[in-house]
């Protein structure tokens, strides 16, 4: 399950995203923040029920930027790390919403690239502290200051081969975050946001 970026920040992501795939030969991806994946116990048809139950409990949230991060696998090559505010805790939601599923080890996160890390894979040669630099000014700054709008979840599958040869994926459903206010406080946009 996927949260999606609203609008304003997508075509930014999806234009960062796409440029950093052509110039590393990677695949390019659907801006998104993972909040869980795996199966679980729920058939397709239950799963969407579900995250369309979510997605009515919550409402858009703007995440702040902490900073970009150089993680240890393919999947957090290069991310941004997004502040978890408390009290907001929506992998925990979707975990209890979708019991066998799994949060992303990394926390709350915002893949920019997809390569593998490990010595002597074409990633290893890719200078990561050279895009953190470039990429600093760009999204950082601006997304420190204001955060990350997101707006919808989304329902995602890979192709056979898995998430990380399935290209390429598949996004099943979306549902808009349409939540009032009074019904979910723990969604706000933090002290500080312009």
């Amino acid at each position: 399950m996927w949260l999606l970026p609203a609008p304003a920040w997508a075509g930014r992501l999806n234009c960062s995203i796409g440029e950093l795939a052509q110039r590393h030969g990677a695949n390019a991806f659907e801006p998104h923040l993972t909040i869980c994946s795996g199966h679980g116990s729920a058939d397709g048809a239950d799963r969407a029920r579900t995250v369309e139950g979510l997605a009515r409990s919550w409402r858009p949230v703007a995440l702040r930027v902490d900073g970009l991060e150089c993680g240890p696998d393919y999947f957090t090559f290069l991310c941004l790390r997004l502040h978890d505010p408390p009290g907001l805790d929506l992998i925990g939601q979707a975990l209890l919403a979708l019991p066998g599923c799994h949060g992303p080890a990394l926390g709350l996160h915002l893949s920019l690239l997809y390569a593998d890390p490990t010595p002597g894979a074409p990633g290893s040669a890719i200078d990561r502290g050279a895009l953190v630099q470039e990429l600093a000014s760009q999204l950082v700054q601006k997304g420190r200051d204001r955060g990350i709008s997101f707006d919808r979840l989304a329902l995602v599958q890979p192709g056979s081969g898995g998430w990380r040869h399935g290209w390429p994926w598949t996004i099943e459903a979306t549902f808009p975050l349409v939540a009032q206010p009074e019904s979910n406080s723990w969604l706000f946009k933090p002290p500080g946001f312009r």
